[in-house]
């Protein structure tokens, strides 16, 4: 069965602070909209949005960065417009929950944040080779591993996921909403209508009697790069896997999650009431946000 290894102190502590709302709120952050990449990796101009702090303009502190990475058929506008981030982000700095901190929203595509079987998506060698460098360079992100965040859902639960197993030296901490990783078995059973839609752009145009377990799909599947012994250095990532008790993805949740307890990897597993909807990923978006707080403290140094 899949376990939650972290105290029950900081279980408490993300249900208790999970729900903090005012009314009277005055937003402490202010976002900046679409601006752009340009990739030479993707050969296009990529737009995001991101969310500095109060204070970033007449300051000369640096920030944690926390990546946050939209699902299937989404945009960087989802996490603003349908998650209400931006309110849930200032309501836990106003409690003192959370330090402030640094919050880009890219546009994902339907990637699937992964280099895509043909090369001619190659999302994953745009994001760690060329965004991430820019955004660092770009803003004042404070150094090191540790001062990087990934949080995503759906689709972007599993980018934030695969990301960060292809980058381990890159990032700190991952928190997955309803992730969308299956196993073989499960990718397998998926209608052949539900893989043209989701995977045929991504890992390949399958016939119904033919094999999906591509090589392709093996190179980006985290079931194969966890293969016992995992490697030390997914071991010193903060593991955060969150899904709803109605969702469609807990099975998937739950088998990463046993996954990463075979290979020995302190991990966190919440699993609350609720779907794969926005209802449940607001919740759940303030528990992880105050996760990468628990995993990874304050900002702001000079």
């Amino acid at each position: 069965m899949p376990i939650l290894v972290k105290s029950w102190l900081l279980v408490c502590w993300c249900l208790f602070f999970g729900t903090f709302c005012s009314s009277e709120l005055q937003a402490r952050s202010h976002v900046l909209r679409n601006l752009s990449c340009k990739s030479s990796v993707l050969n296009r101009e990529v737009q995001y949005h991101i969310m500095l702090p109060d204070g970033y303009d007449s300051g000369n502190f640096c920030y944690p960065v926390v990546f946050l990475l939209h699902g299937f058929n989404g945009n960087r506008n989802n996490w603003l417009d349908e998650g209400n981030i931006q309110k849930s982000i200032d309501s836990l700095e106003q409690a003192g929950t959370i330090q402030p901190r640094i919050y880009v929203l890219p546009d994902g595509y339907n990637s699937y944040y992964i280099n895509n079987y043909n090369q001619r998506m190659r999302y994953a060698d745009f994001f760690l080779n060329e965004f991430v460098p820019a955004i660092d360079s770009a803003y004042r992100i404070c150094s090191g591993a540790s001062q990087h965040a990934l949080m995503g859902l759906s689709m972007g639960g599993y980018g934030s996921i695969i990301l960060a197993l292809l980058a381990p030296d890159k990032f700190g901490t991952v928190v997955a909403l309803s992730p969308a990783v299956r196993t073989r078995e499960q990718y397998d059973q998926l209608s052949q209508a539900s893989y043209d839609t989701h995977f045929r752009e991504v890992f390949g145009p399958v016939k119904p009697n033919e094999t999906r377990i591509t090589e392709h799909w093996l190179f980006y599947s985290p079931y194969f790069r966890l293969k016992p012994p995992a490697s030390v250095a997914y071991r010193q990532l903060n593991w955060n896997i969150l899904c709803g008790q109605s969702d469609t993805l807990l099975s998937s949740s739950e088998a990463f999650s046993e996954l990463l307890s075979k290979n020995g990897i302190a991990h966190t597993f919440i699993s609350d009431p609720g779907g794969h909807t926005w209802v449940y990923w607001r919740k759940a978006a303030a528990q992880g946000l105050q996760l990468i707080e628990f995993h990874t403290g304050g900002s702001g140094k000079k």
